[in-house]
């Protein structure tokens, strides 16, 4: 069997078996238990807001549900949204291992995140670095984007939350990395290229980064001009686990960078124990930084660490002219809307 955290999409079957119905609003499980008992079905009552049942074909089985009469309009809305959402496209196996209908709305995402993944529904969308030793763009931040039939944007972190739900994670987390060198090799990009990466999808970094370390030759990318980025929140529990991570990306000849670094309690300290290429500085230390003193001083310090450290900054989130000339000449870098928003279309210059 293939890796199970690395490839497989989870798939689910019609076949007869056992569903779990567990809610907390115990009128709704009473009225679930009045329709399973008028039908005859199987069921077993493990607490007062928990039951399984037996039944033989999943989908006819919840169409039966959802279209009782039994319900309110109020609740019918709750029961459509727990189990009609995607029914086409959807095949549940591990119905009898869930503990509550919010996991099962979840895993309804994650397979709709397995069909967008499948389908190439994912696409990247590149934002541009300002070097500030030449005001010229150095490099681009390679984002992605999913998107539905009707071509509206899906944001990551929605997605990132729907692989999290359905154990998809390492999925998703190679598909972006792999997508954003695809996408920089046919834009012709001979810059840096700034790519996310989660460390929680990564187990073992010579077996899981595989792949993408064979992309990266494939397509003849400079690996002197990809920068492998982790967001702090993402690693702070496992450090040692980072740490390995980042040091096989070095052996490759990567760069990595060190993004949000001022949003957490724990950044000066890791800036130390990872001793990243680049830094970046979080938006929310740049927001509006020209007028409050304490983000100056978080600024000025990470700013200090990281030139003695030898270490490049980049300030990240700058909007205005007046964050702008703030930063400046303190930092190596500028990435906002100041200079592009994240877009398909390369922007060439400023």
């Amino acid at each position: 069997m293939p890796c199970t955290l690395c490839e497989n999409i989870p798939e689910i079957g019609e076949s007869n078996g056992s569903i779990i119905f567990s809610c907390m609003v115990t009128e709704l499980i009473t009225k679930i238990r009045k329709i399973l008992t008028s039908s005859d079905i199987e069921y077993n009552i493990d607490n007062s807001y928990t039951i399984s049942a037996k039944i033989k074909n999943f989908k006819e089985f919840i169409t039966f549900i959802c279209e009782s009469n039994d319900f309110s309009e109020s609740e019918r809305k709750v029961i459509n949204v727990l189990f009609i959402e995607n029914i086409e496209d959807f095949n549940p196996t591990h119905l009898v291992n869930l503990k509550s209908l919010e996991k099962y709305k979840f895993l309804i995402k994650s397979i709709y995140l397995a069909k967008l993944i499948k389908n190439e529904n994912l696409t990247i969308h590149f934002q541009p670095i300002v070097s500030t030793t030449d005001k010229k763009i150095i490099g681009y931040e390679a984002l992605s984007r999913g998107f539905d039939d009707e071509g509206n944007l899906i944001e990551p972190l929605q997605m990132i939350e729907w692989a999290r739900q359905g154990d998809m994670i390492s999925l998703l987390d190679k598909n972006f990395r792999e997508n954003s060198l695809k996408a920089a090799a046919s834009e012709n990009i001979e810059n840096l290229i700034f790519i996310n990466f989660i460390p929680t999808a990564i187990y073992d970094p010579a077996h899981c980064l595989r792949t993408t370390v064979q992309w990266a030759k494939d397509l003849n990318i400079n690996p002197k001009n990809i920068v492998f980025e982790v967001v702090e929140s993402d690693y702070v529990e496992d450090i040692p686990h980072l740490k390995n991570i980042l040091s096989f990306y070095k052996k490759q000849g990567y760069m990595v960078a060190l993004d949000d670094v001022g949003s957490g309690t724990a950044s000066l300290q890791m800036i130390m124990e990872i001793k990243p290429d680049i830094i970046k500085i979080d938006s929310s230390i740049i927001r509006n930084i020209h007028e409050e003193n304490s983000k100056q001083s978080i600024f000025n310090s990470i700013v200090k660490l990281a030139k003695d450290s030898d270490i490049k900054v980049l300030a990240e989130g700058v909007e205005t002219q007046e964050e702008l000339d703030y930063c400046f000449n303190s930092v190596d870098m500028i990435q906002g809307f100041y200079y592009g928003r994240p877009s398909s279309e390369i922007k060439k210059s400023i």
